[in-house]
């Protein structure tokens, strides 16, 4: 129920801002595929019959992040079964929120040690055994003195003596304040609990949205939240996303050392990674996107969590660089740290992560060149590194990569042609390459790319003249923008007209010669065509009643046109006709 909850809530938060609606309305129809979006639309009951699809303009720059909430909320559907993807377990409580738990009354005055030592001790730091003390465990000690004795090995006694600190709060409330008075010598998970007060202290949980059950009388497997294995004593997951959830991490997370999911997308955590994470070693899920962590991603401790598969740190404020220890994340299908303050190159070593499904590392400063060995990964499908200072020719291997759906380098310092295998990528919805150095002729192979729907090749170098056959087998093309390419030379393709779904066509400042097709008219849902700044002649065909009533915008200035404008396009700006706004 928590997943379908978390794609609802995305949904809805797309919803809310013009382009999250129209990114919600031009996904509401799509045919099936690997995403299969319908289907999962349909699945979470967010809309119970299929509707028209809304083919507002594309917004490149103001729809990215929307896509990628997308992305998340089709995975969370299309993995949910098998929980690996993202790991959102169906056992986790929705009920409504209770009453917040209050902060129990602390002691002024604790003996800052026990004057006597427990009898238990771990068998290893930072990880209890999963047996309880023996029945005599308080022989010669009190309760205190030996919850003290235990946790100090997880936290410095500084720390769990001092009552302005998380830790001394979460050691407080143990011993003074927790409603379920656990026996400490038959409690089999004293550390872990102890460890989750911590973090319920640290992260400012009486502020959360919901903390149903946290600091309750029943086990912290019933907390909201959390979930536990079939053992139902040690944490699985910890599931916190949306909950507005602050404060910063702290190191006492290490006693979740059994946990595969650990999510926390959506909060305002700030503050370092602590180096407690790094005991986490069978996560599977770290997912740390949308809040304010700083300093390193790819730490010492991130990099010790080996069985991960997605790791998630987009839109916080991490630093650094992405190191060669890379490769220890093998196991990697989510790559994903975009929107963050990353520097340097990316290392060869990533090859190594061969099962990696998607890199999203978009909105950082990465440069040089990308590794020749980059793309070569069987089960690639997404790959947004835009907005960086990437520089050099593209691997061919990356046009080998046959599950690709999307193909986002634009905004960087690329250059190079693109190869005429790019024609086997046959999955390929987006490809923009736009705002690079990229030159040489587009190769007609693209049109084999039956899935297009975004060709934006903008402000490169490129050559040549466009084929006619670019655009006859393509039926899902909605924009292409291939303008400010001054080498682009001939005549518009007629075909360009024939596309059934165009919504946006941008061929303005190119070095076109001709006349204006007259079948340019003719696609049913043709809201824009720039077509300014060329060397076209003639004049402006007429629009027959009932074409173009989408049309927008219509720019055509400095060419060599003659004539008047017909009034059959000028007529498109009554409301009672069309809906043209600028024409030039």
């Amino acid at each position: 129920m928590l997943r379908g909850m978390h794609v609802i809530l995305l949904l809805f938060a797309l919803s809310k801002t013009k382009a999250g609606s129209n990114l919600l309305n031009k996904v509401k129809l799509e045919q099936s595929g690997n995403l299969r979006r319908k289907r999962i639309l349909k699945s979470f009951k967010i809309v119970e019959e299929s509707k028209e699809k809304d083919e507002e303009e594309l917004d490149v720059k103001s729809e990215d992040h929307l896509e990628d909430l997308w992305s998340r909320a089709v995975a969370v559907s299309e993995y949910g079964i098998g929980e690996r993807f993202l790991g959102y377990s169906m056992s986790l409580p929705t009920r409504s929120p209770t009453k917040r738990p209050s902060e129990p009354t602390l002691s002024p005055v604790r003996s800052p040690n026990p004057t006597s030592n427990p009898t238990y001790t771990p068998t290893v730091s930072n990880v209890p055994t999963t047996e309880g003390p023996t029945a005599d465990c308080l022989s010669g000690t009190t309760r205190e003195e030996y919850l003290i004795g235990i946790l100090s090995q997880i936290t410095d006694p500084p720390l769990i003596n001092d009552l302005a600190t998380p830790q001394g709060k979460a050691f407080e409330w143990i011993v003074n304040g927790d409603p379920l008075d656990f026996d400490p010598c038959t409690y089999p998970t004293i550390e872990q609990r102890y460890g989750l007060a911590v973090f319920f202290y640290a992260t400012e949980g009486a502020s959360w949205t919901n903390n149903e059950q946290w600091l309750g009388a029943a086990g912290e497997c019933t907390w909201f939240g959390v979930s536990c294995g079939d053992s139902e004593i040690r944490v699985q997951r910890l599931q916190l996303p949306l909950n507005s959830v602050s404060g910063t991490m702290p190191n006492e997370v290490s006693t979740l050392y059994e946990a595969l999911r650990f999510d926390l997308f959506g909060n305002t955590i700030a503050g370092t990674l602590p180096s407690g994470l790094g005991n986490l070693t069978k996560l599977e899920l770290l997912d740390l996107e949308e809040n304010a962590f700083t300093g390193l991603i790819f730490s010492t401790e991130v990099l010790a969590l080996t069985n991960l598969l997605n790791l998630r740190g987009s839109f916080n404020k991490f630093t650094g660089s992405i190191p060669v220890e890379i490769a220890r994340l093998s196991k990697l299908e989510q790559l994903w740290f975009a929107d963050n303050f990353i520097t340097g190159s990316i290392p060869s070593e990533i090859s190594d992560l061969s099962s990696l499904e998607s890199i999203f590392g978009y909105r950082n400063t990465l440069s040089s060149t990308l590794p020749s060995a980059f793309g070569g990964f069987a089960n690639l499908t997404q790959v947004r590194l835009y907005e960086n200072r990437l520089e050099g020719t593209v691997p061919a291997d990356l046009f080998r990569s046959s599950l690709l759906e999307t193909i986002r380098l634009d905004n960087n310092e690329l250059t190079g042609t693109i190869p005429r295998i790019i024609g086997d990528l046959g999955l390929v919805e987006d490809l923009r390459l736009f705002n690079n150095r990229f030159f040489g002729s587009i190769p007609s192979e693209i049109g084999n790319l039956l899935r297009l729907e975004n060709l934006i090749l903008n402000n490169n170098f490129f050559s040549g003249t466009l084929s006619d056959s670019l655009f006859q087998t393509n039926s899902t093309l909605r924009f292409i923008d291939l303008s400010n390419n001054r080498f682009i030379s001939g005549t518009i393709p007629p075909s360009l007209f024939t596309l059934p779904f165009i919504r946006n066509i941008y061929l303005a400042n190119c070095t076109l010669t001709g006349t204006i097709p007259q079948t340019y008219s003719t696609p049913p849902n043709l809201r824009d065509l720039f077509i300014d700044g060329n060397n076209l002649e003639g004049t402006v065909p007429e629009v027959a009643p009932g074409e173009l009533t989408e049309f927008n915008e219509f720019l055509l200035q400095n060419n060599q046109i003659t004539g008047t404008m017909p009034a059959s396009v000028c007529s498109l700006r009554d409301d009672t006709i069309g809906s043209l706004e600028d024409l030039w």
